[in-house]
């Protein structure tokens, strides 16, 4: 299970709690030195963790989970002196402000550019966002205590929202996980996982009171089960990017990305290479035989690994940052084309 990223007010550290809650802290970093009065929102991007500083009025960027090293930061004081959420879209910076009470999508990590934003001043004060492949929640503690579902990255349609005041009030913080709503409320100082998107039902909570008195950000720390498989916008970037328009041209392109990137030209060999990146990535054999379902290589249409080996491109590159060679993000390719194929009911 993976773990949960948060951020305390009080000791002013980032936190990697065990799971979806065990009373386990696996690690912190205390980064007073870099914010030494207020910090709010946190995220993790599969490499690095995004963070807000209040007081400085920046976005920063900390290594890892955690190291000392800061990365880069973006002085923020001209567009909002409120940073209260962030998180990471895979390519850009969602964040939201409590003084223009704005969301904000910030390109890159970080550049000066602001792609987009969505007054919110109507549903109040945000005081958290995340990103979950299509949408973006986001949470309310002004007024009503809420947590929000915007449409898009950002559309003024709400898709749905839900009061949370009987649970806890002062939601700073929202996440998702694939499945369930991780939030964090600063009143009660708890963690909380809010089942689905949302229903009133509440899975489980943690009292972090004994780690930190004031809880101000939370992320989930699966980036692939939040903004990856089922997630329409991240299949669809990366079937854009591969230049196809169909699952099965997609599922081509995925055995030749695997066939170039490892070398192989066998078709068996290929199959159980794809079922062991499955299985590290997933950590269950059942979940893996159910994808190789899909998977199987087989001559239907799709084409034979020969005539795919034939026509691959040995230093093909996915996008301009990341290369075929780098066999995790091949395992993501995989299960990006797999969650393509279900969310269009195709069976290959």
């Amino acid at each position: 299970m993976a773990d949960t990223v948060w951020i305390g007010y009080d000791n002013k550290k980032l936190f990697l709690q065990s799971g979806q809650f065990s009373s386990a802290v696996k690690t912190s970093l205390d980064v007073s030195s870099i914010e030494p009065s207020v910090l709010y929102g946190v995220s993790w991007d599969d490499t690095n963790s995004p963070w807000c500083g209040y007081s400085n009025q920046k976005l920063y960027l900390q290594s890892g989970q955690f190291s000392s090293t800061l990365k880069t930061s973006l002085d923020i004081a001209g567009v909002d002196i409120q940073p209260y959420g962030i998180s990471a879209d895979g390519t850009d910076t969602p964040w939201c402000g409590g003084q223009a009470n704005k969301l904000y999508l910030q390109s890159g990590q970080f550049s000066s550019t602001m792609k987009t934003s969505l007054d919110v001043s109507s549903s109040n004060t945000p005081g958290g966002i995340s990103f979950d492949g299509t949408n973006t929640p986001w949470s309310r503690y002004n007024g009503i205590d809420k947590l929000y579902l915007q449409s898009g990255q950002f559309s003024s349609t709400l898709k749905t929202s839900l009061d949370i005041e009987t649970i806890d009030t002062y939601p700073i913080g929202v996440s998702w996980d694939g499945t369930n709503t991780p939030w964090v409320g600063r009143t009660g100082v708890k963690l909380y996982l809010q089942s689905g998107q949302f229903s009133f039902t509440l899975k489980t909570s943690l009292d972090i009171s004994s780690i930190d008195g004031t809880p101000t950000g939370i992320e989930h720390g699966d980036v692939n089960a939040r903004i990856g498989a089922g997630g329409e916008d991240y299949t669809r970037t990366i079937n854009d990017s591969l230049g196809v328009t169909d699952a099965r041209a997609l599922l081509r392109e995925v055995y030749r990305t695997i066939a170039e990137s490892l070398g192989i030209t066998d078709a068996r060999v290929l199959e159980k290479e794809i079922y062991r990146i499955l299985s590290e990535s997933l950590g269950t054999t059942d979940d893996v035989d159910r994808i190789m379902d899909y998977l199987r290589i087989q001559d239907d249409g799709i084409g034979t690994l020969d005539s795919i080996v034939r026509t691959t491109t040995i230093s093909r590159t996915i996008d301009d940052n990341m290369s075929i060679a780098d066999v995790k993000y091949v395992g993501e390719l995989v299960k990006a084309a797999l969650a393509f194929m279900i969310t269009r009911q195709t069976h290959v």
